[in-house]
């Protein structure tokens, strides 16, 4: 394994002589070879050595044996560890954002803050085995050319920094062969081996079935997405070509953009909205080339970003979803009460006996029946206000309204007119999502209410 992590340190001018280099270590078989090879190599490469670990907060004691492996392995081998702890589900929650994704997100920034502190070069040990599993994971998502290029092995972040991947060349078999011919001790993930986990799935269960297909399945991959990776450079190459000629005084010359084949349109947008720090999904990817195309339009990308095309020029605005929202609330008049933006809220009473042997209301009743005996006592209708909590129906928890519109894909401009009705006890109905925990008919009741939003009368 040493040969090839040397092959590919050279081939990619990995570490430069003379370099401090800090290897990432979670205390898995990956990292810590990695940061056995890179201490056998120290002298030859004339490197020093430094190590981070970051506990996420998330595996409860497990986390915290690693932590503890991490610090007797280092201090064993005479290499400076940094511990850090961070709280990923608060952070996920705030960013409205996954776990794994939040997690991600938050290595880089600590691998960044070592990096500046120190001067360090980030070593990650993403293996060859990882980058198949990405390439094979965002081909299954439906990503585009830029998502099915594997790990690439250097990778300069936003802050400057500079991370190496020295393991990109070899598998996770030749990984466990290093550590098996040097005794080498490492801790392993307990979730590692669940496929809930749908890269736990492709580890196990999709990559074992390819190899029937191509027992050189790992190179195959590995040659698929090294081609992605140099056409999706060149493209983008032209991509930036073509957006600095379009580039005119408060943005982009919509004309000039319309006119690119749409696999340039498309890096240009990427372009334009990563520069403010926000790369855009798909979705919203084509409603921003289709803006462009017809010559007008808005796409709100996050609660304070807007892409638009207006007046001949494309560009990047804060929007109307940074203006502070309108507050309204209006008392709850039964069967119908009109709400402010002109749309009429319909409280139908229903008899559970009828409605079930007619099968009109069913799955609406599912969703959003109320109890009779709650529904009619001093309730109104709102919209949404910080702080919100809602407990739906069926899921067993309460959640913030601000997480669960952004776990839902809730479009920032539409949470605003989103109608609640509410009491003395919190929110007993969200418009889209049904009723809460607060308000479910329980199994004696006989008659429900049912709302429902019609058009504006």
């Amino acid at each position: 394994m040493i040969p090839k992590i040397k092959d590919t340190i050279a081939r990619h001018g990995m570490i430069p002589t003379g370099s401090c280099v800090a290897v990432g270590l979670s205390g898995g078989a990956d990292s810590v070879s990695l940061l056995h090879a890179l201490l056998e190599l120290r002298d030859e490469l004339d490197i020093t050595l430094r190590a981070v670990h970051i506990n996420h907060g998330i595996r409860g004691e497990s986390a915290l044996r690693d932590e503890r492996f991490c610090r007797e392995l280092c201090d064993a081998l005479g290499v400076p560890l940094h511990c850090v702890i961070l709280d990923v589900p608060a952070i996920a929650a705030q960013r409205c954002i996954g776990l794994e994704e939040c997690g991600r997100q938050c290595r880089y920034e600590q691998f960044s803050l070592m990096a500046q502190e120190h001067g360090c070069i980030i070593a990650t040990a993403h293996t060859l085995s990882d980058s198949v599993e990405t390439v094979m994971f965002n081909l299954a998502r439906g990503s585009a050319l830029g998502g099915v290029c594997g790990i690439p092995p250097v990778r300069k972040l936003d802050s400057g920094s500079t991370v190496v991947r020295p393991l990109i060349g070899v598998t996770r078999e030749d990984v466990e062969r290093y550590c098996t011919e040097r005794g080498l001790s490492f801790v392993t993930d307990e979730t590692n081996a669940d496929t809930a986990y749908r890269r736990n799935l492709i580890r196990h269960e999709v990559i074992p079935t390819l190899r029937k297909v191509n027992p050189s399945v790992h190179t195959a991959v590995e040659r698929f997405g090294r081609c992605a990776a140099e056409d999706d450079a060149y493209l983008c190459a032209l991509a930036a070509e073509a957006l600095q000629k379009a580039a005119i005084e408060g943005g982009w010359s919509a004309d000039t953009l319309a006119a690119l084949p749409s696999p340039l349109l498309r890096r240009c947008v990427v372009a334009i909205t990563r520069a403010r720090g926000c790369t855009p999904e798909y979705a919203q990817l084509e409603l921003c080339a289709d803006a462009v195309r017809n010559g007008s339009g808005a796409v709100m990308l996050t609660e304070r970003l807007r892409f638009a095309v207006s007046r001949g020029v494309a560009r990047l605005d804060s929007g109307s979803a940074s203006q502070p929202e309108q507050q309204w609330e209006v008392r709850a008049i039964f069967p119908r009460t009109r709400l402010p933006d002109g749309r009429v809220l319909v409280f139908t009473e229903i008899d559970l006996g009828t409605a079930f042997a007619t099968q009109k209301h069913q799955k609406l009743l599912f969703k959003n029946a109320l109890s009779c005996d709650i529904i009619k006592d001093n309730i109104s209708v709102r919209n949404r206000r910080e702080g919100d909590r809602f407990a739906q129906a069926g899921r067993g928890v309460t959640k913030k309204l601000k997480k669960l519109l952004c776990d839902e894909g809730i479009p920032a401009e539409q949470r605003a007119s989103l109608a609640l009705i509410v009491n003395e006890m919190g929110i007993l109905w969200t418009e889209g999502f049904g009723a809460s925990e607060l308000c479910r008919p329980s199994p004696d009741d006989h008659r429900v209410i049912l709302p429902e939003i019609s058009g504006k009368e």
